[in-house]
Formats: C-alpha cells, structure tokens, sequence
C-alpha cells in the first residue's frame, strides 16, 4: 500500500512540475500560425481592393462611342450615358438602357490579322 502511495504522489508531483507553462508559452506556439493566417487575409484583401479599384477606372472611362460587353453577354457601343445609366446601341434602331452596374468590360478594338491563304 506504501508503494501505491509513493507512485501516486510522484505521477501529481511531476503533472504539478508540467501544468506551470506560462501563457506566452502557449502563444509563441500557435504564432507562426497566426502569422500566415494574418498574411492571407491582408493578401485577400489588397488583392480584392485592386480589382476594385482597377474596375471603378474602367467605369469611369466609358464615355458615348465606347464599346461595351454587358454582363449578360450583349456588346454594343455606348450611345450616351446619364449618371448610372447607359443607353447602349446594340444593333439598327435598337437601344438598351442598363445600369452601371450592368457592364462586364471595355471591348479594346483589335485589328483582326488577315486570314491565311488556303494551300490546294
């Protein structure tokens, strides 16, 4: 019985001598991986903030004449604009009126290249 009480007395002593770990302890641990999670959403977010920014220019530039690609997947070419809205010609006497909110992109004019000459 004397023994089963020396074994028990040692197995608390050295949980007592383990349990004291300080705070800063537990902290410095997990740090790195506060440190990548911190790092992830500050590149979210500046990320998010660019493209933002970038689409907010582009709005911006449209003026009449502008050719458009709305988000329903329509192009036309911007007849005039009045605050948010576009009057956007899409073909012969037909216009649309959309929202700002409503155009995917700018179309960039490109110069098609010639197609090639078929071999017989």
């Amino acid at each position: 019985m004397n023994t089963l009480l020396t074994i028990a007395e040692a197995g608390q002593k050295a949980a007592a001598a383990q349990q004291p770990q300080s705070f800063a302890q537990g902290i410095s641990g997990m740090l790195p991986f506060i440190i990548v999670i911190a790092a992830m959403f500050f590149l979210m977010w500046r990320g998010q903030s660019k493209e933002r920014k970038r689409r907010e220019e582009m709005l911006n530039s449209i003026m009449a004449g502008t050719k458009v690609l709305t988000l329903g997947g329509i192009y036309g070419i911007v007849d005039s604009v009045n605050g948010d809205v576009y009057k956007i010609k899409i073909a012969d006497n037909v216009k649309i009126e959309i929202n700002r909110a409503g155009i995917a992109s700018v179309v960039k004019e490109e110069t098609a290249a010639a197609p090639a000459e078929e071999k017989k």
